[in-house]
Order: C-alpha cells, then structure tokens, then sequence
C-alpha cells in the first residue's frame, strides 16, 4: 500500500508535533517540591546514581544511567543480577 503525502499530511504531521509540545509545556505545572528534592539528592549524591527500568523502561533507564555518568554523576542500571551491588548510606 502506498502512501500518498500531501497537504493532509503536512497537517497531521503539525498536529501531532503541537499536541506532544503543549504535553511536555503542561508537565511544567506538574513540578513541586518532590522534583527539588530529586534533583538536590542526585547532586548530594556520594555513591553511584542507581537508575532501574524493565523493557522499554529499562532502555531508557540504561541511556540515562549512561549520561549521567558521562556527565559527571558516577551512575548504573540497576537489574536482578546486580542486586548484590547496591547498599544503602544514609
């Protein structure tokens, strides 16, 4: 089946990308005090940044993991394998 792309597509296309940035502008309202403290614990941080996903979570989990450690912040994906890894310092 061939797609046809004209004006219809266009628009579609435009209306698509509007509706996913009027979602991530109305995350903006969602931030609160859980975000500073999220984000002073990461900064405080004296270990490893554990970061855990399983499926799509978990690819998404192991490139932040992984840019956090090429930014700086010592991280890892967390799995069931590695479990013996993590303790916690409080």
């Amino acid at each position: 089946m061939a797609i046809r792309f004209n004006g219809d597509v266009l628009k579609l296309g435009a209306d698509v990308l509007t509706a996913e940035a009027n979602s991530v502008l109305d995350c903006a309202n969602l931030l609160d005090q859980n975000f500073v403290c999220a984000v002073d614990s990461i900064l405080h941080c004296s270990g490893r940044l554990v970061v855990s996903g399983v499926g799509k979570s978990g690819h998404v989990a192991r490139k932040t993991a992984a840019t956090f450690a090429s930014t700086g912040t010592p991280a890892f994906l967390f799995t069931l394998v590695k479990r013996g890894m993590v303790t916690l310092e409080c």
